[in-house]
């Protein structure tokens, strides 16, 4: 049970009733307060207190935010609208053996792609793709790749996905092989005749991609006898430009194969909380950056009244995983305290992520409150963002 989780009420008169609203109901014993221990005036913010994990991202509107200013030149995305000619993008030839291209053709609002029999591979599915050339991107500079599409129940085509850098000459071997030397995400499409947006993480897919994206590429695939899809845009987002709208915030950011609800800012910045620490106190936190070129220096510090201390330094450069950390708080246990993250780095509008920080103590119950969820057969095809009705 998160702290957002449980009942959280103010006085109409301090705060107002809407302030920090209730998300679930739970027994009163798992009940954390904001206002605490220190009595329900209103001469200044109260301490947030630490029952139960006090998870810092979801109380966001309790902190002090300094510095964090968005880049004065945000990262700009690059689209291609195929309401009008794209002749640089091109289709692609299945590279072994040499199948067919798949056709091309102009409609009102797109692009219309058809898979024939002579893009069958040896699989006895119909596969086809369409590529352009790009001026030797770095991949790490570019978060997803948004791809707007059309495709009707009739039309067959089930999957489709990224690819990047052209396979040169052909081979020997008899077997169909990927025309393009590096894979990326895919998706299942929705056939339902509407359009529909797929967002494709770049990041995904062949993890020994590490030098410049030269062609990028959409491929698709049905196992049927003929299919199409009619492709609107294709829009290449830069990594930085979901965080270039504010300059900090809170959203789920994903690193490597870990996903954490994460406080977000634009270095230099610092996020400064009134807590009380618990015994056995303690802060957890991720330690995030986009890539692996941002380097940022985070900062765990703690005021308690007129002295502040440094209790954490690190400097980290790592954009494939989590730096999961943990500092401890004991000493101040019981004592109300400005708790501060504070990140900084070389470039000023660096992105620095604070992932799930989380405030916690000795545990005081016998049993342990957990949570134990379990999901099983659920693919994309039973969710409703995908096209299921129930």
């Amino acid at each position: 049970m998160t702290f957002a989780e449980s009942h959280l009420r103010s006085p109409r008169s301090c705060f107002g009733r809407d302030k920090l609203p209730a998300r679930s109901a739970v027994s009163p014993r798992h009940i954390l307060f904001v206002v605490g221990a220190f009595g329900l005036g209103c001469g200044g913010p109260p301490a947030l207190t630490v029952d139960l994990p006090l998870h810092l991202e979801d109380h966001l509107e309790a902190a002090t935010v300094e510095g964090s200013e968005v880049p004065a030149i945000p990262p700009q995305a690059v689209e291609w609208r195929f309401d009008e000619p794209q002749p640089d993008w091109r289709a692609t030839p299945l590279w072994n053996p040499p199948f067919g291209r798949v056709t091309m053709a102009p409609i009102a609002d797109g692009l219309r792609i058809t898979l024939t029999n002579q893009t069958r591979i040896s699989d006895g599915s119909l596969a086809a793709g369409l590529h352009v050339v790009v001026p030797d991107w770095d991949r790490r500079d570019w978060a997803e790749v948004v791809v707007r599409a059309r495709a009707d129940s009739a039309s067959a085509v089930n999957v489709c996905g990224l690819g990047f850098n052209l396979r040169e000459g052909r081979g020997s071997t008899g077997r169909s092989s990927p025309s393009f030397q590096f894979g990326g995400q895919t998706t299942p499409m929705v056939r339902d005749g509407a359009i529909h947006t797929y967002r494709l993480r770049v990041s995904a897919g062949s993890a020994a991609f590490h030098g410049p994206m030269g062609h990028l590429a959409l491929w698709c695939r049905t196992p049927g006898d003929t299919g199409s899809i009619d492709l609107l845009s294709v829009t290449v987002v830069p990594t930085g430009a979901a965080y270039a709208d504010a300059p900090h915030g809170i959203r789920p950011v994903t690193i490597g194969a870990r996903i954490r609800r994460t406080l977000y800012t634009h270095a230099p910045g610092r996020f400064s909380y009134r807590v009380r620490v618990p015994e056995g106190g303690r802060l957890d936190a991720g330690l995030g950056v986009l890539h692996g070129d941002d380097s940022v220096t985070f900062r765990v510090r703690v005021r308690a009244g007129g002295d502040e201390e440094t209790l954490f330094e690190e400097r980290y450069a790592d954009g494939g995983q989590w730096g999961q950390r943990s500092i401890d708080l004991a000493n101040y246990a019981g004592r109300r305290v400005t708790l501060t993250l504070e990140a900084g780095a070389g470039q000023p509008g660096t992105v620095a992520f604070w992932g799930a920080p989380t405030v916690s103590g000795a545990r005081s119950a016998e049993k342990p409150n957990v949570i134990f969820y379990v999901i099983d057969g659920a693919g994309a095809d039973q969710m409703s963002l995908y096209g299921y009705n129930r």
